[in-house]
């Protein structure tokens, strides 16, 4: 685990020079690292990032409240115990879960997978992923099918 101030000494001053370059191009930053970055999502944003990209191990709920009022986040359903290995029934819980904590956030939520789905991911898997995107990110939301 990457500790908040290491993050903050060696990590953050290079990625916002990163970050303010792209913007300077007219590029919008997403940004994702892999892992529990619990810890450090507020100064992950302080880069100025236009998104942020979570891992499965980040709790959406505590993300959002952390950092949602400032930031659109991203993610995360696992890409390897639902993705990968887990049914279909797994899959649209998941991206469920992911709605319910994460739907509301402040500045917007977009679902996707905590990080890269591998090459031989299920096919089956990944069309039920879709689905169940269009049935609980339908606009307006439904609060109540999260309850």
């Amino acid at each position: 685990v990457l500790k908040k101030q290491n993050y903050v000494d060696f990590v953050f001053p290079c990625t916002k020079r990163i970050v303010d370059a792209l913007h300077q191009a007219g590029a919008s930053v997403g940004y994702h690292i892999c892992g529990n970055t619990t810890g450090i999502v507020e100064p992950m944003v302080d880069t100025g990032v236009d998104l942020l990209s979570l891992d499965n191990l980040v709790d959406m709920e505590t993300a959002k409240e952390k950092v949602g009022g400032r930031i659109c986040l991203v993610g995360n359903v696992d890409p390897m115990k639902v993705m990968t290995e887990g049914s279909p029934a797994d899959v649209d819980a998941a991206v469920r879960e992911c709605f319910r904590k994460a739907a509301d956030s402040p500045k917007g939520f977009i679902l996707a997978t905590g990080c890269d789905i591998p090459y031989d991911g299920s096919l089956e898997n990944l069309d039920q992923f879709m689905a169940s995107g269009r049935k609980y990110g339908r606009w307006p939301l439904d609060q109540d099918i999260f309850n």
